[in-house]
Parts: structure tokens; C-alpha cells; sequence
């Protein structure tokens, strides 16, 4: 059971995964931030090229894609007021409906909110 753990362990951790995770997680926050990109077409736009991957690195970059393009959707509502996804949009509403007015140092605070689930 731990030699499994443990060779488990060191297949995430090697530093091709990781530096693959990496690249997922800077495109797929940029990808997500753009308001009218969703993570549907972030994955569609890189699963041509997880086919020249192993299996673990390929599967790694579609999961940490869709999670940070899904949790950067936030970014332009708490920014600028511009709903990057369906569900921001609800939120946006009710932040424009008088909800109450923040500064752009709240806007920053909650940027940093809303990215941090995704990072983990």
C-alpha cells in the first residue's frame, strides 16, 4: 500500500508534470480571465496537443485547465463589472443592483479571493 503511495507520489512530482501543471494553470487563468472565453473552448483548444503527451501529464493539464479557466471567469466581474461567465453574471447583477459599492483595492482583494481555490 505505501510503495504504491509512494510511486504514485513520484510520478505527480516529477518535474515534467509540473512544469506542464504550471503551463495549464498561467493559459488556463488567461484563457478564463477573457470575458466571452469559456473553459469549454480552453479545452477544446488544447486537447490536440495533450494527444503528444503521456497519459499523466495530458490528464493533469485538462484538469488544471478547466479548474483555473472556471475560477478566473471571476476576474473581469470583480474587476471591471463584466460577467466572464454564466454564473458571474448573477453576481454581477446583484453587485450593480446597489448591493454596495467597493473600491478598486476591495475589486484586488476579492481578485485574490477568488483565484486562490484554483491554485491549490
Amino acid at each position: 500500500m505505501t510503495e504504491t503511495l509512494v510511486q504514485a507520489a513520484g510520478q505527480v512530482l516529477d518535474p515534467t508534470v509540473l512544469v506542464v501543471i504550471a503551463v495549464a494553470a498561467l493559459y488556463g487563468t488567461f484563457f478564463g480571465s477573457i470575458p466571452g472565453l469559456s473553459a469549454r473552448m480552453a479545452v477544446a483548444l488544447v486537447v490536440p496537443l495533450t494527444y503528444f503527451l503521456d497519459p499523466l501529464p495530458a490528464l493533469a493539464t485538462v484538469v488544471k485547465l478547466s479548474a483555473c479557466a472556471i475560477s478566473a471567469g471571476d476576474i473581469p466581474r470583480a474587476l471591471v463589472r463584466i460577467p466572464g461567465t454564466r454564473i458571474s453574471q448573477l453576481k454581477t447583477i446583484s453587485q450593480i443592483a446597489g448591493m454596495k459599492v467597493v473600491s478598486q483595492t476591495a475589486n484586488l482583494r476579492s481578485v485574490n479571493h477568488v483565484r486562490a481555490p484554483s491554485d491549490v
